[in-house]
């Protein structure tokens, strides 16, 4: 009998408490608007995908020239959250001072380091401003390109 109430608690933890922790696959793109892919006509919009909890999720990114990258994209805790090497881009992206008065200030961060396939590496950052809001930030290779992170 004891047997069957602590299954049954477990179960309920387990479905109710815990499933924020389920992954679930979200879409993000990737808009180039520096750098050798943004000269491209049309300009590519790169699909990825994230995969993953609200705590660690894994990162696939395709770029037209068919280098895939895979890798973890994990949450960080401000204030060292937002990687300075990556201001720049996100002052050029999204505005001047989008960094010091909504990048450092979100809530909630995400920061990968990505090699790809061929040989590249992709550096990413992502924020949310607000709990539901969608996933924005930058990301920049080694081959010289910077991506406006958007839904």
């Amino acid at each position: 009998m004891k047997w069957r109430r602590l299954a049954g608690l477990l179960s309920i933890l387990a479905v109710g408490g815990c499933g924020f922790l389920i992954p679930v696959p979200i879409s993000i793109h990737l808009y180039p608007v520096q750098g050798p892919l943004a000269e491209r006509k049309p300009i590519p919009a790169i699909s990825a995908t994230v995969l993953g909890t609200v705590y660690s999720a894994s990162l696939s990114v395709t770029l037209p020239d068919g280098e895939v990258f895979h890798g973890p994209l994990r949450a960080v805790a401000p204030p060292g959250a937002a990687n300075d090497d990556l201001a720049p881009a996100r002052d050029s992206v999204y505005g001047p001072g989008y960094y010091v008065a909504v990048a450092l200030r979100s809530p909630a961060h995400g920061r990968g380091v990505l090699q790809g396939s061929r040989g590249s590496t992709l550096f990413v950052e992502t924020n949310r401003t607000q709990k539901d809001a969608p996933v924005e930030g930058v990301a920049k290779d080694t081959s010289g390109n910077v991506f406006k992170v958007a839904p």
